[in-house]
């Protein structure tokens, strides 16, 4: 049985969609993000500097309202209980989860906000989502980028971890922990109902 929602021990398919597509938009927001922090402002690289710089604040504008979506629906739900382990860990693998969130949250202001105080607008594929004003140029805009950059090196510390502690319930542990995550589906034993006391099912009429 498909699952829309979580349940105490299994993902839906919401977060499962909403983690493998920010998870895939922070791979190329980080591996596009470092590239724009070590290339040359000026000279014969400037022009994929640009244009890496465009595609970077359109896919992070586009992620935007799904990291926001993301944040409020483990709020709201918290995290299904997929396994169990000893305490230690699991307190580390909570923590990077929660550090995660926070350091996604902080990249959707620093990010817009660096841009908005240099000043220039926040497009999305041409098109001006935020448009600058004079009065918000300032002596933010370097701090800003020093803070956005120092978020995303975090973001990709956390994620190194997130991956380590994936591949050991995979290999180690073999607990079907990432299997919960690619498949949002009920288990045979979970989607079966429950039959009252006593009762056998009843077999299905041979065809």
């Amino acid at each position: 049985m498909l699952l829309v929602k979580d349940t105490k021990t299994q993902f839906g398919l919401i977060s499962v969609l909403l983690h493998w597509y920010i998870a895939l938009t922070i791979l190329f927001l980080l591996l596009s993000g470092t590239s724009i922090h070590f290339l040359p402002v000026h000279g014969p690289l400037r022009p994929l500097r640009q244009s890496l710089t465009w595609w970077h604040m359109s896919f992070a504008v586009t992620a935007f309202p799904f990291v926001v979506c993301r944040i409020g629906w483990r709020i709201r739900y918290g995290k299904p209980q997929t396994h169990t382990q000893h305490w230690m860990l699991k307190w580390i693998a909570d923590a990077v989860w929660v550090l995660l969130l926070i350091a996604m949250a902080s990249q959707i202001i620093t990010g817009p906000s660096r841009q908005l105080t240099r000043p220039e607008d926040v497009q999305w594929f041409g098109i001006t989502v935020i448009p600058a004003r004079q009065w918000m140029a300032g002596n933010w805009s370097e701090f800003l980028r020093r803070m956005h950059f120092i978020g995303a090196m975090t973001i990709a510390g956390l994620v190194v971890l997130h991956i380590a502690g994936a591949l050991k319930h995979l290999i180690i542990n073999r607990d079907h922990v990432l299997q919960r995550m690619l498949w949002p589906f009920a288990p045979v034993s979970e989607a079966a109902p429950e039959l009252p006391p006593g009762k056998l099912p009843v077999p299905l009429p041979a065809e």
